[in-house]
């Protein structure tokens, strides 16, 4: 389910003077909570500030997982360093397309016409 579709979002409010903000907080796949301020500019007439981009998320992703800080990049669910490491060739490809990792077994080809 899409965190942004639940029916249970929760809102984050920012104070900037005597005016307040509210803003969604949805539930991350497997990190922290994130608060959209994707409007933020818009509403408010400011922006963040974050040196590195640390404590921000850069877009939304369905199939890549990535946390810098604890070396984690995953796939798919899977772990890059497997994928590139016991994956061969075919294997990867169908887990681009299929977010399967492993292909189903093949048929023998036979050798008779």
């Amino acid at each position: 389910m899409d965190a942004k579709t639940g029916a249970n979002i929760k809102t984050g409010t920012l104070k900037v003077g005597d005016k307040n903000y509210n803003f969604p907080i949805y539930d991350g796949t497997i990190g922290p909570e994130v608060i959209d301020i994707s409007k933020l500019y818009a509403e408010a007439g400011i922006f963040t500030y974050d040196p590195g981009f640390t404590s921000t998320g850069s877009c939304e992703s369905k199939i890549t997982y990535i946390d810098g800080d604890e070396g984690i990049l995953l796939y798919r669910g899977y772990p890059i360093d497997d994928l590139a490491e016991h994956g061969d060739f075919l294997e990867t490809c169908y887990c681009c397309s299929t977010a399967n990792y492993r292909p189903p077994p093949r048929k023998p080809i036979s050798s008779t016409a």
